[in-house]
């Protein structure tokens, strides 16, 4: 007993180091090498939720949308009361087309942590790509009361009050984003568009 007690110890300093050396990869964008240290360390340990939920974002990166939503509800099995990873499963359930699926998730999300403004802002995109304007307008204000500093609360207010064809209000959103972050690319190509067609 005391042997194999030693030796799952080892094994699990072992899993740990690796899934270090994989954060390390992921942080440095080397994703496949994260996927495959994650991939190890679950291997050795069924329980570790930091590596199913990493690994669950590192195949979303990759555009392995499938293999993502498989990864982060392994790690909602072992953690369903961590929001994070409803809204890293839901950005993935979006990317396969399943909307309404990825909004359940966010709204599970939103019922752990209601003050979480990534999940009110992933909500919007859910919401807009299923061509509700309106409401992920309402996500996003809300998202940019909780996170005032967040560029894509304002960005996305602006891509949304487009949608819903008021261009001079979706101007004012993308000069706040721009106010937020003035180096932000996308803002200003989204500023430019706006402009350009608002004459």
């Amino acid at each position: 007993m005391a042997q194999n007690t030693a030796q799952n110890t080892a094994t699990a300093r072992y899993s740990e180091d690796g899934f270090q050396t994989a954060l390390e990869a992921h942080r440095q964008g080397a994703l496949d090498n994260a996927v495959a240290g994650y991939r190890r360390t679950v291997a050795e340990m069924r329980q570790h939720v930091d590596a199913w939920g990493n690994l669950c974002v590192a195949y979303l990166a990759l555009g392995r949308a499938e293999e993502a939503v498989a990864a982060g509800r392994k790690a909602l099995a072992l953690r369903p009361d961590m929001a994070e990873l409803h809204i890293n499963v839901a950005a993935a359930l979006k990317s396969l087309g399943q909307l309404v699926e990825a909004r359940r998730a966010l709204e599970q999300a939103i019922a752990l942590q209601p003050a979480s403004a990534p999940a009110h802002i992933n909500l919007g995109n859910v919401l807009r790509a299923a061509g509700q304007a309106d409401a992920a307008l309402d996500a996003y204000e809300l998202a940019g009361v909780l996170a005032p500093g967040d560029i894509a609360a304002h960005s996305n207010q602006g891509l949304a009050l487009k949608d819903l064809g008021r261009p001079e209000d979706a101007l004012i959103r993308f000069r706040r984003a721009l106010a937020v972050n003035p180096g932000a690319a996308e803002v200003h190509f989204n500023l430019g568009n706006t402009l350009r067609e608002t004459g």
